[in-house]
């Protein structure tokens, strides 16, 4: 169960999740990994059910809080409770995003219900029973750049992770990257839409990302290779 603390004074508009990573020996193959998304807009959200024996991550996050200006402890505090019919050992750890951005690539690329697949570029969107979107796309070629450009400003009532409706990025060869990750903010007496359209190509030269990404790994949006 997540409960963020911000949540229980004001905020209505929020949207809660965590990803559930089993950790296995990097040479299985990833189908048989464990990854599990949940995202919820309540008070709180919670997951139920059974784990095999092993050992898991769990990474809380909320792209609700990003971009604005009152960026306060208390905001970005989160209350966690684990409820467990055998004993279990937690430790807390420190890890930096791209734990989280690896996490979410690689439960998107599992779950992914229709990829997209064109000339050495796949496509991911997550299942329509998440209550977010993440769009992660990945270049496959050996030899030159993709350029994505994707634009949902015709979209309404949703809170875009890149804080802008029109990007730009330039994934080199044997990348991934996730583009964006956007919610619904419920408003009353609005309806919400949310609808994009992208395009793609292959091109020798590399371009900066528009709105720009940190060349570090404190984006979760930075490239991450295959």
């Amino acid at each position: 169960m997540l409960y963020h603390h911000y949540h229980r004074k004001s905020d209505v508009n929020l949207t809660q999740a965590f990803i559930l990573c089993e950790v296995v020996d990097e040479s299985t193959n990833t189908d048989k990994h464990n990854f599990i998304l949940h995202s919820q807009r309540e008070l709180c959200t919670y997951w139920s059910g059974s784990l095999r024996p092993g050992i898991y991550y769990i990474i809380p996050f909320s792209t609700s809080f990003w971009h604005r200006h009152e960026q306060t402890e208390e905001l970005n505090g989160f209350t966690l409770v684990i409820h467990s019919s055998v004993q279990i050992e937690g430790l807390l750890g420190n890890e930096k995003s791209t734990f989280l951005a690896d996490s979410l690539i690689a439960y998107v690329m599992k779950s992914c219900e229709k990829p997209q697949e064109f000339d050495n570029t796949t496509f991911y969107t997550t299942p329509k029973n998440q209550k977010l979107t993440i769009m992660v796309i990945e270049n496959l070629s050996t030899t030159y750049h993709l350029n994505v450009d994707v634009d949902m400003s015709e979209s309404r009532n949703i809170r875009h992770s890149r804080n802008s409706f029109v990007t730009h990025d330039c994934i080199p060869p044997q990348h991934r990257q996730i583009i964006c990750i956007t919610e619904w903010i419920m408003q009353p007496g609005q309806s919400g839409r949310q609808s994009f359209k992208y395009s793609r190509q292959l091109v020798k030269n590399q371009s900066e990302s528009i709105p720009p990404v940190r060349d570090t790994t404190d984006d979760i949006h930075t490239l991450r290779p295959i």
